[in-house]
């Protein structure tokens, strides 16, 4: 039987969730994508921007960050969320309004 290699440091896509998460720092809003995007910005709450609101295309504002989402209708993202409101407003109001300040999402 052949024995795994332990890995000498964070995958890339860990250190890339790991920048992400640096680089929402001073943020007020962020526009969150699923996937790594999501893991980024959860992790940004967390650890060093817990007033940062996390916002998702399905029109989710403010997002609870107990579990991490798996799709944009995941209900995980409504629990605890300050409002959940049509796509339309979301992007009419809070994007045509200006009131997100960096779009963080994938290429899905």
């Amino acid at each position: 039987m052949e024995l795994l290699e332990a890995q000498a440091g964070p995958s890339r896509q860990e250190t890339m969730a790991i920048l992400g998460a640096r680089a929402l720092k001073g943020r007020r809003s962020a526009l969150v994508g699923i996937g790594l995007p999501n893991l980024a910005a959860a992790l940004s709450k967390r650890l060093y921007n817990p007033d940062l609101a996390l916002i998702y295309e399905s029109g989710v504002v403010d997002a609870g960050t107990e579990k991490i989402a798996l799709s944009i209708g995941d209900a995980a993202l409504v629990h605890g969320a300050a409002s959940v409101c049509s796509m339309f407003e979301l992007f009419a109001y809070y994007l045509g309004g200006r009131r997100i300040d960096v779009g963080f999402v994938g290429a899905a």
